[in-house]
């Protein structure tokens, strides 16, 4: 692991892969006690539910995820969102539009935004290097793709990889490999930068990919993390 001047890194590859949620998309996964999912609900259509309902099911839907999440026996056997929702207690009798409903409950406080400064540096990436996107999300992609649009970076973008799309999460190969064969520059020139040490730096090395860990809070890596190749605070730091 080095850290040296960080526009120097990308000049050594020829192709980047991007983790999305703490590496360009701020705010998301408002999730706890504080939270109005209520609120949300409402904004959402939905109107016959309790707000204790409301608030029970999102919280035992998180609480349900949180332990596969971090399961390396589950990373290629993640479910999806809906289906949790049908087993939960809190939700039982309920029919499938309310359950959809809840559904983009969770999807909105779990997106976040892209700021315009990430999404400059985005650009300016993209005029000198191929992107790829491998994001780990709990709900279906359509929201994130909303925002790529409002922020204007989802035609910078040669591949985007969601996890949601499938069983597997990172740091699972399978989601890395999934998007280096779309990207036009063999494995050895490719980058992948995230700042999750066990899902980006962990997955992406596994699958034989040069890293760039964005330690975001200046940790630091203690014995047994995974070994970035490069270390920065900040993906604005790269461009």
């Amino acid at each position: 692991m080095s850290r040296v001047t960080a526009p120097d890194i990308l000049s050594r590859f020829a192709g980047v892969l991007l983790d999305m949620n703490g590496t360009f998309m701020l705010g998301g996964d408002r999730f706890g006690p504080d939270q109005d999912y209520a609120a949300t609900y409402r904004t959402l259509g939905g109107s016959r539910l309790a707000t204790e309902v409301i608030r029970a099911t999102v919280t035992a839907c998180c609480e349900t995820f949180q332990p596969i999440y971090n399961d390396p026996e589950r990373c290629d056997s993640f479910p999806q969102v809906l289906d949790t929702l049908r087993t939960l207690p809190p939700a039982y009798g309920l029919d499938e539009r309310e359950l959809k409903v809840l559904e983009g409950v969770i999807a909105h406080h779990e997106r976040g935004q892209v700021p315009d400064s990430y999404a400059l540096a985005l650009r300016s990436l993209a005029r000198s290097h191929p992107l790829g996107l491998v994001a780990n999300i709990l709900s279906r992609k359509d929201l994130w793709l909303e925002e790529f649009r409002r922020a204007g970076v989802l035609d910078l973008f040669a591949v985007t990889v969601f996890s949601s799309d499938g069983p597997s999460i990172k740091p699972s190969r399978r989601l890395f490999d999934q998007a280096v064969i779309a990207l036009p520059v063999p494995r050895s020139e490719i980058v992948f930068v995230g700042d999750s040490l066990r899902c980006d730096i962990g997955g992406a090395a596994g699958a034989g990919l040069a890293t760039v860990w964005i330690d975001r809070a200046g940790s630091g890596l203690r014995a047994g993390d995974p070994q970035p190749d490069f270390v920065v605070r900040d993906l604005l730091d790269l461009v």
